[in-house]
C-alpha cells in the first residue's frame, strides 16, 4: 500500500479573540488553496467552535477555546507537493498570535521492522 501524506498540527495562543471572525478567516484560506467537498460547523455554548472541511486533498479541524484564546488545527493533505511549513506561516499571517507550537507528521510511511531480540 503506498499512502503518501503531510500532516500538520498547530497550536496557536492569540492576543484577540478566538470567535467566530477568526474561524471565517481561516476557513476562507482553505477554501482559496484547497478544494473543500464538505463543510460542518458546531458552535457551543456559551462559547467555542469546532468546525471542519472535508478536503479533496484530505482535511482541516478547527476547535477554538474562546476562554483560553487558544485554537487548534489539524491539516491532513494527501499530495506530498505541499510547502506545510509555509501553509503554516500563512495561516499563522491570519490572527494575532501571542505563541504557537507546530508538529509536522509524514503519514503512510511505515517504519522498518526493529531487529528481533532487540529489546533483550
Amino acid at each position: 500500500m503506498k499512502t503518501h501524506g503531510s500532516h500538520l498540527l498547530l497550536d496557536v495562543w492569540l492576543l484577540e479573540e478566538a470567535g467566530p471572525e477568526l474561524v471565517a478567516r481561516i476557513q476562507n484560506y482553505v477554501r482559496e488553496h484547497f478544494t473543500v467537498v464538505v463543510e460542518a460547523e458546531k458552535r457551543f455554548e456559551p462559547f467555542g467552535i469546532t468546525a471542519v472541511q472535508i478536503l479533496s486533498e484530505s482535511h482541516f479541524t478547527i476547535h477554538t477555546y474562546p476562554e483560553h484564546r487558544y485554537i487548534s488545527m489539524d491539516l491532513y493533505i494527501c499530495e506530498m507537493g505541499i510547502d506545510m511549513d509555509r501553509v503554516r506561516r500563512e495561516l499563522l499571517a491570519l490572527m494575532k498570535v501571542d505563541s504557537s507550537q507546530a508538529s509536522f507528521h509524514l503519514r503512510g510511511h511505515r517504519a522498518p521492522a526493529p531487529e528481533k531480540d532487540a529489546c533483550l
